[in-house]
């Protein structure tokens, strides 16, 4: 900012004759230049008088403290510890005094600008000029270089000239003013030019059969180093370089050429293609056996050359067909081959798989074709197993098992079932196999309700009330004697039992025959306490028909021991009158007379034992 000079004037003058001769003139003091900047010079003159003596006075290091002249230097350079206030007192020959002050305050001067700068550069390249100063805020930078190169920025510490031309080589001038006007020294500096770098080759291609070179013919200028990289993994440091390729295709070649200072690139895609390419097609690549299939060639080459073309199907069949079909006569998994040869003798071949699948046989086995209901029967399945997706069997009677190639199976109802064993191959039709399984009926066989007999009675006839009169039947009897007609007479009680067997499926039933007579007397007893055979004719011994009963018991001498007329009675425990009587045979009479009206009479000996 400018500050103002103020003077401030004092007069002490002679008496007033002498002071209008010597005081009238006019006294001035001012300071140079304007505005005060650190760093600068600066000076203050005073109105000159010839032979007037001129005292200064001002802030401590100033310089201008005593008799000097009118115009003096502040300390030659100014700095802001110059600030303050400056008096000069100026003393007239003829006595006349005059006074004056100036306020004198310094701005700060930006330093010396540093500059961040690339030299040398590269033709054509880029850079950021940067400039920086320090001491002051708010600065404006200006630069000036070849070519009319100017450029400012304005109220900042750090300048910046963006995408500044590599071009543009020589002297550059860079320099900082502050907002009050103070301006930095200047900073010079040089920007040489690189020498340039460009990339360029040609690709040279000797074609091979199963490699394929090419030489790189390096046209690149300015460049001491060079870097190819060839597009299949490999590279080189050579100017010159000759690669070889394995393979057909296009690749991507780049190459990256440096001097000490400078590089570019240049990338070129090389295709490399033989004279000849194996292509074909098929109808279809999946087959069932014994299926003709078409191949179609596809195969290019160059303009005017005649390839031999040789096919080889993978079972030993070959032909020299351009197009061609064949027919595979046998399963299994083919590598179909073209091979073309061109007028060189460069081969290029293509394979393609041939799956050919079979059905192969099938057929099931089952333990059984005739069976029971409720009979079981194993099935097994015989098939080609290879590219197979599954199987399934339907059993006839609305259920399906999948998976399995062996099953157990019941069948819970008579008919006829046609039981089909399914196959599913991946590219083959599907195959079944169907075998009949004749479920027969189980007869039904009643001998009727349990009954009755006593052995000294009339026997009783058992008959079977279902199947009597059926011609096919058969009936095995368990009476010991294996009667096999359809009824038997029984004389004793028991349980009988018998199996008809109609078709091969047979039924069993059974009747029980109970005692209705006295019929086991025993032959001796033991009334000695043990709970068994303690009486003579127990209870439990005597049927569920008898309504009157009477026993009698003799010893040797024809001595009654026991009398009872009691139907469910214990019997004889073996005593008299409340004595053992002694050991030895006994003579028993029983007379028995049952509900059906009839009776018996026994008589014999028992055995009393202790």
């Amino acid at each position: 900012m400018t500050r103002k000079l103020i003077p401030i004037l004092a007069l002490s003058c002679l008496p007033f004759t002498d002071l209008l001769a010597q005081c009238n003139d006019p006294f001035n003091l001012t300071s140079s230049p304007a505005v005060l900047c650190s760093g600068r010079k600066m000076q203050l003159s005073a109105t000159n008088y010839p032979g007037a003596t001129y005292t200064w006075v001002g802030p401590a290091g100033s310089g201008v403290n005593g008799n000097l002249p009118a115009t003096v230097n502040v300390n030659n350079i100014i700095s802001t510890q110059h600030n303050g206030l400056y008096t000069v007192t100026v003393t007239m020959p003829g006595g006349c005094t005059y006074s004056a002050s100036v306020n004198l305050f310094v701005e700060s001067t930006p330093t010396k600008p540093l500059v961040s700068y690339k030299t040398p550069v590269c033709p054509e390249q880029t850079d950021t000029l940067t400039g920086f100063t320090s001491g002051v805020f708010g600065v404006t930078y200006y630069w000036e270089g070849p070519d009319n190169f100017s450029y400012s920025s304005a109220l900042s510490n750090v300048a910046y000239v963006p995408n500044f031309s590599a071009a543009k080589a020589g002297e550059y001038k860079l320099w900082a003013i502050s907002l009050p006007g103070c301006v930095s020294d200047t900073t010079d500096f040089t920007i040489n030019l690189a020498p340039g770098v460009v990339t360029d080759f040609t690709p040279k291609l000797m074609y091979g059969c199963d490699e394929d070179s090419v030489l790189f013919e390096n046209g690149t200028t300015g460049a001491t180093t060079h870097a190819w990289t060839f597009g299949d993994g490999n590279s080189s440091t050579d100017q010159y370089p000759l690669h070889i390729y394995g393979n057909q295709g296009a690749y991507n070649v780049r190459l990256i050429s440096r001097n000490a200072y400078c590089a570019d690139t240049t990338d070129k895609v090389i295709d490399i293609k033989h004279f000849v390419k194996a292509q074909f097609s098929v109808d279809d690549d999946s087959i069932c056996q014994n299926t003709v299939i078409n191949f179609t060639n596809a195969s290019t080459n160059d303009p005017g050359i005649l390839p031999r073309y040789a096919w080889s199907f993978g079972d030993g069949a070959v032909t020299d067909d351009f197009n061609t079909s064949y027919n595979y006569l046998r399963y299994g998994v083919y590598q179909a081959t073209l091979v073309v040869t061109d007028y060189l003798g460069c081969k290029d071949s293509m394979k393609k798989e041939i799956v050919v699948d079979s059905t192969g046989r099938i057929n099931f086995t089952a333990s059984e074709t005739e069976i029971c209901t409720g009979g079981t029967v194993s099935f097994t399945g015989d098939f080609m197993k290879l590219q197979n997706l599954g199987t399934i069997w339907d059993l006839g009677d609305g259920n399906t098992i999948s998976g399995p190639s062996d099953i157990t199976y019941s069948f819970d109802k008579a008919g006829i079932y046609p039981v089909t064993f399914k196959v599913d191959y991946r590219i083959c039709p599907d195959e079944e196999h169907v075998v009949s399984i004749n479920v027969k009926p189980i007869p039904k066989i009643s001998l009727g309700e349990d009954r009755t007999i006593c052995p000294n009675g009339q026997p009783l006839t058992l008959i079977d009330l279902i199947n009597i009169g059926n011609s096919v039947a058969k009936w095995k009897w368990n009476n010991g004697e294996g009667s096999e007609t359809s009824s038997i007479i029984v004389r004793s009680e028991g349980a009988y039992a018998a199996t008809v067997d109609i078709d091969g499926c047979s039924a069993t039933d059974t009747v029980v025959i109970k005692n209705n007579c006295y019929i086991r007397i025993p032959g001796a007893f033991s009334p000695n306490g043990d709970g068994n055979g303690d009486y003579f004719l127990p209870r439990q011994a005597l049927s569920e028909g008898v309504t009157k009963f009477a026993m009698q018991i003799f010893n040797r001498w024809g001595e009654k021991v026991f009398e009872t007329n009691s139907v469910d009675g214990k019997g004889w425990d073996g005593n008299l009158n409340g004595k053992q009587q002694p050991l030895g045979v006994y003579v028993y009479l029983i007379n028995v007379s049952f509900e059906d009206g009839s009776a018996e009479n026994y008589k014999g000996n028992v055995t009393l034992l202790r």
